[in-house]
């Protein structure tokens, strides 16, 4: 009993640290970071689904976004960057919207459980002299695939000022990035 007041007591002083940490963007930030994931996004594969080269029930979508100066001066000093609370992934929030997905034998698939949508980022990446990190989003769905086609509309959001809709093409067929 003890442990669940003490949950309920510390609560409120993590949300308010998070809400803190999100105000020190501003919302032109929070607007530019939305427009960066959102002009960034793609459909990809996960890393295990490539090394596995096995049908999957992952739908992974990728982007990024510019690392700020002080992170970036982190990394070129120590090589690395430490996973922090206030990381943008912690943030942005990712909304299903609506979908449509097919498999090659042409059965409809489902999102297993939109609470199982993960949110993360991986290795950060150079791309024209400027780091980036990924921002990656992993849907789990009801059956394995080796070609799907059809779309997702998904709603980027960091607050209910700065949100981003877009709707993604999907057409996948596992076995070319096998043997890429």
């Amino acid at each position: 009993m003890k442990k669940i007041k003490l949950i309920l007591l510390l609560a409120p002083i993590f949300f308010c640290c998070k809400d803190e940490e999100l105000n020190k963007f501003s919302s032109k930030e929070k607007a530019e970071i939305l427009d960066t994931l959102k002009s960034r996004i793609k459909i990809d594969i996960d890393d295990y689904t490539l090394f596995k080269k096995q049908p999957t029930n992952i739908l992974f979508i990728n982007s990024g976004f510019l690392l700020d100066k002080k992170t970036v001066d982190i990394y070129k000093k120590q090589g690395w960057v430490k996973n922090r609370d206030e990381d943008l992934e912690d943030f942005v929030k990712v909304i299903v919207l609506k979908y449509n997905f097919k498999r090659e034998d042409g059965k409809t698939l489902k999102i297993k459980d939109v609470n199982q949508i993960e949110v993360g980022n991986s290795p950060y990446f150079e791309e024209n002299k400027k780091l980036y990190s990924n921002f990656n989003i992993s849907i789990p769905l009801d059956n394995n695939y080796t070609r799907l086609n059809g779309y997702i509309t998904l709603e980027l959001k960091i607050d209910n000022q700065n949100k981003r809709e877009l709707t993604l093409p999907i057409k996948i067929n596992l076995i070319d990035f096998f043997e890429k």
